[in-house]
């Protein structure tokens, strides 16, 4: 509860806080023009004086300067119960900020206010953060969190639920320092949680009314959402086969509920997990990360990222050291999906397949790949060649493959036109290859089918 210390020793409540009003610690989602509206209210109790002359302000937390020149000396009115009611318009991004109330005879302030964009982190506990390890990964102001109780604080591990480090303090930080404005986190992710749970579209879905009764308590809408899910639906072949369908419902009814059309989404592609695998939970697996891309490709205003080549600090939770490199992921496609002008960062994914005219010689296409791709190991095992459900061996000559986009197979015989390829395939995959560029892996493919040098 927040208080007003007056002059004379007494404490008074200075705010019976709605969900719209401001709080310590808030981040208000700023608009296109890059202010924002704030509302605060509050009472001054039973001892104010409606004949005394009550000031607000907004300053600089850092300086005491006013946030700008309209909301320096601001006369609010009191009613005969001691409630008051303020709206500060056109409060630029950035902050922290401090609200100061003052009259004769008490002072009382708001600290750490700020206005920048609010990223909802939903999904399972790999989106809560519960990972092993030790890694430097410090809170830092500007970069707050708000909780399932809607109460707003400094983000510092442990985020949300999660007993461990996560890589969205990381991604805040990140933001942060390219677009220079505050971050709002609102970490939502729960474990072991299935996609019916979010979905509402497939029965009551309690994650889903607590996500969007947690996003209406910031006051306006959310700048984006950061979505890390699927493990538990990888258990189940009925699930993962229909992941796509059903996370579009779930995204579709989102953004309508938020009365947002084209919120921004990042999805993570689906990671690894370590442990005793059979064919079917290999196909489950790999089935997930393949719906998972079809949504990328047709879900508007969707981006999505690898993670099947990320370290792990147990059987399934990425690593903390790992969770840095999963969070400049996450920055660097939400910026290419909210950033004007800033092209969409798209991982590398295999383009096409193509056999040679004795179909001996196997060339592997990856689209988005602008320099060229490297391999990180000294074998590239990162492709199963399948001809009639029979693997073929092959070997790679060349491990680095500067300024070109394509992987170069040289099979141990000659396959027929029903031959497939599986790339980063299984619950726990090899994965060697990288972008050259930022290296970053190419997305995981369940199944491409080859053309032949006839059909070219």
């Amino acid at each position: 509860m927040i208080r007003v210390h007056t002059m004379q020793g007494s404490d008074e409540n200075l705010a019976r806080q709605n969900p719209f009003s401001l709080m310590e610690w808030q981040v208000c989602q700023r608009s296109e023009n890059g202010t924002a509206s704030l509302m605060v209210q509050g009472q001054l109790g039973s001892q104010h004086d409606q004949t005394r002359t009550y000031h607000a302000r907004l300053c600089l937390e850092s300086s005491g300067a006013p946030a700008s020149e309209h909301l320096d000396h601001v006369q609010i009115t009191v009613d005969s119960q001691g409630d008051w009611k303020l709206l500060l318009e056109r409060v630029p991004a950035g902050g922290p900020y401090r609200f100061e109330l003052n009259g004769p005879g008490f002072f009382s302030c708001l600290h750490h206010l700020c206005v920048g964009d609010i990223w909802v982190i939903a999904g399972q506990s790999n989106a809560g953060g519960y990972s092993g390890g030790f890694i430097e990964d410090p809170p830092e102001i500007g970069v707050h969190q708000l909780a399932a109780d809607h109460r707003w604080s400094l983000a510092a591990h442990p985020l949300g639920d999660g007993w461990g480090h996560s890589p969205l303090l990381q991604f805040g930080k990140l933001l942060k320092n390219a677009l220079g404005v505050p971050i709002g986190l609102v970490p939502l992710g729960a474990g072991g949680s299935g996609l019916a749970e979010w979905n509402p579209c497939e029965g009551e879905a309690p994650l889903y009314r607590r996500m969007i009764s947690t996003i209406k308590s910031t006051g306006g809408p959310v700048k984006g959402m950061i979505w890390y899910q699927g493990c538990t639906d990888a258990g189940n072949p009925q699930t993962a086969s229909t992941y796509a369908e059903r996370f579009r419902a779930f995204v579709d009814r989102l953004r309508c509920d938020l009365g947002q059309p084209d919120l921004p989404v990042v999805m993570t592609q689906l990671n690894r997990i370590r442990g005793p695998a059979d064919k079917q939970s290999d196909w489950n697996w790999s089935t997930v990360r393949e719906q998972q891309v079809l949504c990328a490709r047709t879900i508007p205003h969707t981006a999505i990222v690898p993670a099947h080549d990320l370290g792990l600090s147990d059987a399934i939770h990425t690593s903390a050291e790992s969770n840095l490199v999963l969070a400049s992921r996450y920055a660097q496609a939400a910026l290419g999906l909210t950033r004007p002008g800033r092209e969409v960062c798209r991982p590398a994914e295999i383009q096409y397949a193509r056999l040679n005219r004795t179909r001996d010689v196997l060339t592997i296409t990856f689209s988005h790949v602008p320099i060229g791709l490297v391999a990180v190991s000294e074998e590239i095992c990162d492709f199963i060649v399948e001809d009639g459900g029979c693997e073929v061996n092959y070997t790679i000559p060349e491990r680095y493959l500067y300024f070109t986009n394509q992987v170069v197979l040289h099979l141990a015989r000659p396959v027929s036109e029903k031959t497939v390829i599986r790339f980063c395939y299984g619950r726990n995959p090899e994965s060697s290859l990288r972008r050259y560029r930022d290296m970053i892996p190419p997305l995981a493919c369940m199944e491409m089918p080859v053309s032949t040098a006839d059909q070219a």
